[in-house]
């Protein structure tokens, strides 16, 4: 009687070991999903030109100062950290730097802004449109809030110093 359900156990547990198998290869082997289109259907795409024009319309130093700016804000989230590490519980004592944090990240969102104002000036209305779409892509507030998390790296166009690419832009086709 033993021997007889243990090998009904045995059976029962090799069955499933070959049904989870048989999932994970079938997963790894019908590769990855289509995507969703970030484009809706009644934005018109952006074109090579169109691409040109609003790489034209981003300062030329625009980008060293966001960079500069960035570093700064990681320098003043280190000193945030060494201030709580060092008064544990007391997260009046870093209050100030916690300002100047928020400062910094307000005049980073201020320069992305206008910077965003004006290539939109410079694009009639349905490049506009899309140019949001390309933009609410970006900036996590689709469906699901994705955030770039495309197979645990870094989402086309994340890559450092390569800012906007036409790779990550939609184009027509």
């Amino acid at each position: 009687m033993k021997r007889t359900i243990l090998l009904i156990l045995l059976v029962v547990s090799l069955s499933m070991n070959v049904a989870v198998a048989a999932t994970v290869i079938w997963h790894l082997w019908s590769g990855p999903q289509p995507s969703v289109n970030l484009v809706a259907k009644e934005e018109t795409p952006l074109n090579k030109d169109d691409v040109r024009q609003i790489t034209a319309a981003m300062p030329r130093d625009g980008r060293a100062e966001m960079m500069e700016l960035h570093g700064r804000i990681r320098d003043k989230k280190l000193e945030v950290l060494e201030l709580i590490t060092k008064n544990p519980g007391n997260l009046k004592a870093a209050e100030e730097k916690i300002d100047e944090l928020a400062q910094l990240r307000g005049q980073m969102e201020r320069k992305a802004l206008t910077r965003i104002s004006e290539i939109m000036g410079t694009l009639p209305q349905e490049k506009r449109t899309a140019f949001f779409g390309f933009l609410r892509s970006r900036a996590c507030m689709g469906p699901g809030m994705g955030c770039g998390m495309m197979k645990r790296g870094m989402g086309p166009g994340m890559g450092r110093g390569r800012g906007m690419s036409p790779g990550t832009v939609p184009l027509e086709r």
